[in-house]
Order: C-alpha cells, then structure tokens, then sequence
C-alpha cells in the first residue's frame, strides 16, 4: 500500500467551472482508494488562491501584479507539497497538466519539488498531455511518466510501479522515457463504466472541500465518449469516439 498526492493547479481561478470540484481527480483517488491505496487531493482552484493572487488592495495593472503574485505562489505551493511529503510519508506525486499558465507553473512546482525531494516519483496526467502528448517531453524531464487516455486503471497501476510490483512497459496509457527514448504504450479504455471505483469528495481526502473554498456543484460521470470529432473538444480524444454509458443505478448510487 502506498500513498500518493495528485495535484491541480490551474494559477489564477478565471472561470466558475474552475471553482468546482475536479471530478477527474475525485474519479482517481477512487480509484487508488478502492484498491489499498491512500490518496491527499490537494485542488489549489480555490477561492483562497483568487484571495492570495489577487488582495483586495491591488488596483492597476492587474496582469502584471498576478503574475508576480503567482510566482511567489508557486514558491510557496511547492513548499507546502514538500512539508506535506515528509509529514504524510508520500510515495508518489501526480500532477494534472491544464492549459494557459496553470501548465508552466506545474512544471515549475513539479521541479522545486524533485528538487527538495529527488527520491519521490512524479507523474502527470490530464488534457494538456492528450494534446501535446510526447511533445511535453521537449518541455521538462521532471515526470517519470505522462498518462493520456482514462486513467482510472493507469493511476493503480502506476501505484504498483512505485511498490516495485510492475514495471512501466506493462501499463497502458504511458508515454515515458527510457535510455533517452520515448516509448508509449498502447491506450486502453473503459470499456464497463460501472466498475469504477466511487469518486472521493470526503474531506479528509479532497482537502479543499473544507470551507467555501469550492462551489459545491459535483459533475457526474454518466458517460464517455463522443462520434463527433469536434476541433475545439478534448472528449474524443480523451475518451475515445464509442460512447459507453453508466446503468442509472449506478448513477443513483453515486448521487
């Protein structure tokens, strides 16, 4: 059993959505949970970020004043994560690679953190990596491995990689390095949506439900995939074009 951390840091919160829980990392922590795995959720979309980001008493030139407040949060986020590893005896790190600025600061926090802690294993996964795929391997070395696709399965996997129970060859939906070489492993998909594990919102797992730190709206998983080939949309890339669908009782269960 090992116990992983799996981070979401998107920089400034400029959307509502950005509020709401992250259901994609719910759905992992499940996932690990369900297996013998302990998860921490640490979603710094918060209503604090937009506090610490932007005070109250800083008027003009806004996008210049948040950049400089971001950088000092990353600071001070990675710092946060490396006490938390040495408390909480943390085996592995995944991280969930957005797009616009919340990608360039994950990288950044992502590398202070190897760098207090060399020996954890850090991993990525998230929309950012089913668009640019191996390409993030020009931009950083700090991940261990990329997971693209569903990770539900991947994410248990991987736990087991870090037991030293499985090597990384063996898991789907990876792009890794190895001997300077990028190799990918095949996707797999979900093909039984009701064999998922339950997302966690607890919060003694979902750190940030505490307060009112979120907007408490919770979207539900009640299927996947999309026929339509949209240019603008990550879903068929992410989950393929086959639509599979949850049985309602499983749905009613969640809810």
């Amino acid at each position: 059993m090992v116990k992983g951390v799996l981070i979401n840091y998107g920089g400034y919160p400029n959307t509502p959505s950005a509020l709401m829980p992250d259901n994609g990392l719910a759905n992992l922590a499940g996932s690990l949970i369900r297996e013998g795995h302990e998860a921490i959720i640490l979603d710094y979309n918060t209503v604090d970020s937009i506090r610490r980001l932007f005070p109250q008493n800083r008027e003009g030139n806004l996008d210049e004043r948040i950049k400089q407040a971001q950088k000092q949060d990353v600071a001070d986020v990675a710092n946060n994560i490396s006490n938390l590893i040495e408390k909480e005896n943390i085996a592995f790190i995944g991280f969930k690679l957005v797009m616009g600025t919340g990608f360039e600061s994950s990288i950044e926090i992502a590398e202070k953190v190897k760098e207090d802690n060399p020996e954890i294993p850090i991993f990525a996964g998230g929309p950012h990596i089913d668009w640019f795929r191996e390409r993030i391997c020009e931009v950083t070395d700090v991940f261990v491995a990329l997971a693209y696709g569903e990770g539900e399965e991947t994410i248990v996997r991987l736990a087991e990689y870090v037991e030293r129970k499985r090597e990384l060859n063996e898991i789907p939906n990876l792009i890794y390095k190895e001997n300077g070489d990028i190799k990918i492993t095949p996707i797999k998909r979900i093909d039984d949506l009701n064999s998922l594990a339950f997302p966690i919102y607890d919060e003694d797992v979902y750190l940030a439900m505490k307060g009112d730190n979120k907007i408490k709206i919770i979207v539900i998983d009640e299927s996947r995939g999309c026929p339509n080939r949209c240019n603008f949309c990550i879903h068929p890339i992410k989950s393929g074009n086959k639509r599979r669908i949850k049985d309602p009782s499983k749905l009613v269960s969640e809810i």
